[in-house]
């Protein structure tokens, strides 16, 4: 039997979880727009990379989200 502090408790370290993550991938989609700009590359290889990006990061996000979703529903099982 759980009690509500320890669900609450449970929930709050979830969340933090979860925005901790959400911070990582922010984090990392700026550092990977700043790459594309600042690595010596072509010019044309560079520009493919511009337009790949919004994709790429419409991906990250779309797992960010199924990966947040399995964080916050693992406690919860099928009955």
């Amino acid at each position: 039997m759980s009690t509500l502090i320890g669900d609450m408790a449970g929930s709050v370290f979830q969340l933090v979880e979860i925005l901790l993550l959400g911070v990582v991938l922010l984090v990392a989609l700026h550092a990977a727009r700043f790459a594309i700009d600042v690595v010596p590359i072509s010019a044309e290889r560079r520009e493919g990379l511009r337009r790949a990006f919004p994709l790429a990061a419409a991906a990250s996000v779309v797992l960010y989200l199924l990966l947040s979703a399995g964080i916050f529903f693992a406690p919860y099982p099928e009955d």
